[in-house]
């Protein structure tokens, strides 16, 4: 058909009283039409279809054009503020286009029209204070980021009340920014290196991740871009359950509760650690790089290593001292890698009781320094003061081994010293500790007791 020309415009006739539409879009090919609801723009016939054709939903008031093609799969979201950027309020009642002032009401439906768009990464943002009641499921493939907004974390009040789903098929990046979850956090890395960042967030529940066909996970943590963060406070990230990763975890300032658990070399920097990690490889083994970390709870600070592996743990010195103070109970072959240690110094007038110098750290051989110095002895005095390493040897027996190379006389002339130097093989199972024996007579009696623990170099 070759057409019907016409040579001027469609208008009703001039006696017509009332206007009255010339054409029905309907009847059109391709153009612009209005329909109820996505079922009706997928029935529109093929014949009046044509690319660039753009429909507007009823129900929804999204508008979506024919993109690269006229099959439904060519249906495109239309309206979004920027390509790959989405706004979800839940509270929010209109026309849902994604856009800051028409927002979608659900993270599922912004990661959809992510979807529908063909894009491979986009970021969504959560509107202040808001409570997001749903399971979220991450695409497997792309960069994609949840946030809240830009302001600090802590004090958007923005959650997610539900489970997350991280697993990937294709090397990806997921990032979680300033949002707490009610619920726990899963995902499986198959055959590909998921990274996944987690910053100014935390979660109530449990974090697996895990890994199939050779995949490996890689968590990464710390606080958001700018915040006001110095050392662990309203910026940094928490995990009130245990975290499994098999890969890899690090990051900055981040609160553990319960447990970490990680299958490769990982680093924590200015974290509070929790009362067990775990190094869970199946062979070979793995360091944990630990920089100005304390203890979370108070009590001893367990490390284990299974499956056949060793864990090498390296403190700097100040997660050193925390170490050695708060007591560093192990299981397997766990391994300690640091030759800062920890002391004792001060003027002493009597025997000084056994009294720990370290709490329980990894078995090994380990080395204990002193020096006993004769300040002031006016009056009766009598005894050979020596100071002794008190400890369990590899044999599981609590034995007491003098230091000092010779005995302090506490008669003698002021300013007399004694010295020693002792290597101990302790196996862990109590603190190290020292005490100075010796001394009958403490009258007027003052003496510098000078006193130090160190790993064995």
């Amino acid at each position: 058909m070759s057409g019907v020309g016409v040579s001027g415009l469609i208008a009703n006739l001039p006696s017509t009283i009332t206007p009255y539409p010339t054409q029905d879009p309907a009847l059109e090919l391709g153009g612009y039409r209005s329909v109820a609801n996505a079922t009706a723009r997928d029935a529109i016939p093929a014949n009046f279809r044509s690319i660039g054709m753009e429909v507007t939903l009823q129900d929804t008031g999204a508008s979506y054009e024919l993109f690269g093609g006229i099959t439904n799969a060519d249906w495109k979201l239309r309206d979004a503020p920027l390509r790959g950027q989405f706004f979800v309020d839940p509270t929010y009642t209109g026309p849902q286009l994604g856009s800051s002032s028409n927002p979608f009401t659900t993270i599922a439906a912004a990661f959809a029209a992510g979807a529908a768009l063909a894009l491979t990464a986009g970021i969504i943002t959560i509107a202040p204070t808001s409570n997001c009641v749903e399971n979220v499921t991450f695409p497997t493939t792309g960069e994609w980021e949840i946030c809240g907004p830009l302001c600090i974390g802590a004090l958007t009040g923005v959650q997610i009340t539900g489970n997350v789903d991280l697993s990937a098929t294709a090397a990806r990046r997921a990032t979680v920014r300033g949002i707490r979850i009610n619920g726990n956090v899963t995902g499986t890395a198959t055959g590909v290196v998921q990274r996944i960042l987690w910053m100014s967030s935390s979660v109530t529940g449990t974090v697996t991740l895990l890994t199939a066909s050779g995949g490996t996970q890689r968590l990464a943590f710390g606080c958001w871009s700018g915040e006001a963060f110095s050392g662990i406070g309203v910026g940094a990230c928490s995990f009130s359950a245990a975290v499994a990763v098999q890969g890899t975890v690090t990051g900055t300032g981040a609160i553990f509760g319960v447990s970490l658990s990680f299958t490769q070399t990982s680093a924590l920097y200015n974290c509070l650690l929790p009362p067990n990690t775990i190094f869970a490889g199946t062979s070979g083994g793995a360091l944990l790089y630990l920089f100005d970390c304390a203890n979370a709870l108070g009590g001893a600070l367990t490390f284990t290593s299974n499956s056949g592996g060793f864990l090498q743990l390296q403190p700097d010195d100040v997660t050193n001292e925390e170490l050695m103070r708060v007591s560093c109970p192990t299981v397997g072959d766990v391994r300690l890698f640091s030759n800062i240690g920890r002391g004792f110094t001060g003027p002493q007038v009597t025997n000084v009781g056994v009294t720990p110098i370290a709490g329980v750290m990894p078995k090994g051989l380990m080395v204990m320094e002193c020096c006993l110095t004769l300040l002031a002895n006016a009056g009766a005095t009598a005894g050979n003061a020596v100071l002794n390493a008190v400890y369990t040897d590899m044999t599981g027996t609590l034995v007491t081994e003098q230091v000092t190379t010779a005995a302090l006389n506490v008669a003698g002339a002021i300013g007399s010293k004694v010295r020693g130097v002792l290597p101990i093989s302790q196996n862990g199972a109590s603190a190290v500790s020292f005490s100075v024996t010796g001394i009958t007579d403490a009258t007027s009696l003052s003496y510098q007791c000078d006193v130090r623990l160190r790993q064995a170099s």
